[in-house]
């Protein structure tokens, strides 16, 4: 049993009708509306980056991929799909060796 009982209508009707009533600076709006951009926008990236769960369409999909199977941020599944691209497509391969980055280890002494 629930020891706070719920407020009354009335109760939230004027709880509403004081938010209503607040008012927010427009730098602090503008503010807010800006992380509810970027979080949608993120959103949508990563959304974009599921839709190609299915399939891959082709080298643009991959290419459009790439960063990401580098830095090791796809899913198995994906980075499976892509790798299996890479081994077959000799354009991409190269495009993945030209941009890959460069090693921090030391270059081997010459002989």
């Amino acid at each position: 049993m629930n020891s706070n009982p719920s407020p009354s209508r009335p109760d939230l009707d004027a709880i509403a009708a004081e938010v209503r009533d607040q008012r927010i600076d427009e730098q602090r709006a503008r503010s807010i509306a800006n992380r509810v951009w970027l979080h949608l926008d993120s959103q949508a990236a990563a959304q974009s980056i599921l839709s190609f769960r299915t399939e891959i369409r082709g080298c643009g999909d991959v290419r459009s991929l790439l960063e990401a199977y580098r830095a090791g941020l796809l899913d198995p599944a994906l980075h499976l799909l892509v790798q299996d691209h890479l081994r077959h497509c000799p354009a991409c391969r190269r495009l993945r060796d030209q941009r890959a980055p460069r090693s921090l280890a030391p270059p081997s002494p010459a002989h």
